[in-house]
C-alpha cells in the first residue's frame, strides 16, 4: 500500500501487545503527541515503539508533535464541567480557579484581541459559544452549542490572528528531548510563516540534528496564505483540520485539504491530512460512511500519509481501527488510474 498510516501512542496503545498489532494492522508512523503525557512517558512509548518494530522486523518511524503557540483555557477546580447551551461563561485572561462559569487561558493578551459578537471554540469545536463583552481581562459569552469540558482543552476564534511566538518555550524543551531521542520527524503546530520552520530547524541541528524532517502544520488562516514560503521552508505540510476548520469557515476546508495536497505533490514535499478522518471509532467498532468517504477522498487526492488522532491514542478500538483505515486506503488505490 502506498499510503501510509500515522498513529498517534497513548494510554490505548502503549502496551507491546497493541503495537505490534498496530504495526501489522498497517501503521507506519507512530506519532508522540508532546501536548500530552509526561517526559517519561515519551521516553517509554518510543522505546515500545522501537521494540515493536524490531520484533516485528518492520521499520516504523517516529514523529514528535510539538504543541506549538496553541491558545488553551486553564484547569477546573473539581474536575470537567458541563456548559449549558444559553448559559454564561467567562473566559479570564488572567489565572483563576475554573468552575461551571468561568476558566482562564493561557493567552494574557486574549482580551485585547477579542470583541463583541466574536465566535469562540473549545476542543476543536466541539463547544461553541459567542462573545457578548469583553470587560477588562474577562471575555463574557453566551453559550451556543455546549456540552462537557476539561483541562487544557484548546481555544480558538474564529477567523481571528493573534500575535504570538512562532516556538514557545515548551516547544524548546521538547525539541531537546526529540532530539535526545533521535526522534524522525519534528511535526511543528500552528505554523504561520516560514520563519517558523526555519527556526525548529536550526534549534534541531543545533541540538546535534543533521538533517532534520520538519512537518508545518497548517491550523489557520494566515498558515494557508503563507503556504508558498511555509513550503519551501519545510519538507511536508499537515493539514491539521481541527483547528483549522474552527479559525477558518469550515466549509472551506476540504478545498483548502486539496489545494494543499496539489501543492505538496507539485513541490515534492510529503502531505500529511489529519484530524477526525476515523472519529467514530474512538467508541464504536464501525465508522460510518462519511468517514469511510473523508479517508478514500484524501487517498484520492494523493495524500501520502492519513493520521489517527483519538481513535489510537484513547480508543476502544485502536487496532480495528487502523485496520479499516489500511482497507479503506488500499481500496481507494486500487480504483486509482
Amino acid at each position: 500500500m502506498k499510503t501510509g498510516i500515522i498513529c498517534t501512542i497513548g494510554p490505548a496503545s502503549s502496551g507491546a501487545g497493541v503495537l505490534r498489532r498496530l504495526i501489522a494492522a498497517g501503521m507506519t508512523v507512530a506519532r508522540i503527541n508532546f501536548s500530552h503525557g509526561s517526559s517519561a512517558e515519551h521516553r517509554r512509548r518510543v522505546a515500545a515503539v522501537r521494540a515493536a518494530a524490531r520484533a516485528a522486523g518492520r521499520k516504523v518511524l517516529i514523529m514528535g508533535d510539538l504543541q506549538g503557540p496553541k491558545i488553551r483555557i486553564g484547569t477546573f477546580r473539581s474536575g470537567p464541567v458541563v456548559l449549558k447551551e444559553g448559559a454564561v461563561f467567562t473566559v479570564r485572561a488572567a489565572p483563576v480557579p475554573g468552575t461551571r462559569s468561568i476558566v482562564s487561558t493561557d493567552y494574557a493578551d486574549l482580551h485585547r484581541f477579542t470583541a463583541r459578537g466574536d465566535r469562540v471554540y473549545f476542543d476543536d469545536g466541539k463547544l461553541e459559544l459567542r462573545v457578548e463583552r469583553v470587560a477588562g481581562r474577562d471575555i463574557r459569552c453566551r453559550v451556543v452549542l455546549g456540552g462537557p469540558l476539561s483541562d487544557r482543552k484548546g481555544l480558538t476564534v474564529l477567523d481571528r490572528s493573534f500575535p504570538m511566538p512562532g516556538v514557545t518555550e515548551e516547544d524548546r524543551r521538547d525539541l531537546e528531548l526529540g532530539a535526545a531521542l533521535g526522534l524522525d520527524w519534528f511535526a511543528h503546530s500552528f505554523v504561520r510563516r516560514p520563519e517558523h520552520v526555519r527556526e525548529v530547524r536550526e534549534r534541531l541541528r543545533g541540538l546535534g540534528v543533521k538533517r532534520p524532517f520538519v512537518i508545518a502544520k497548517i491550523e489557520d488562516g494566515e498558515g494557508f496564505r503563507n503556504l508558498g514560503g511555509i513550503l519551501r521552508a519545510s519538507d511536508g505540510v499537515m493539514v491539521a483540520r481541527g483547528d483549522l476548520g474552527v479559525s477558518v469557515r469550515g466549509a472551506l476546508v476540504p478545498l483548502l485539504q486539496r489545494d494543499i495536497i496539489r501543492r505538496c505533490s507539485r513541490a515534492g514535499k510529503t502531505d500529511i491530512v489529519a484530524t477526525q478522518m476515523l472519529e467514530t471509532m474512538t467508541q464504536n467498532p464501525f465508522p460510518t460512511r462519511a468517514e469511510v468517504n473523508d479517508v478514500a477522498t484524501a487517498v484520492l487526492q494523493g495524500a501520502d500519509y492519513v493520521m489517527l488522532s483519538g481513535e489510537t491514542a484513547v480508543g476502544k478500538y485502536p487496532v480495528r481501527a487502523v485496520a479499516t483505515m489500511a482497507e479503506i486506503a488500499a481500496a481507494a488505490e486500487a480504483g486509482l488510474p
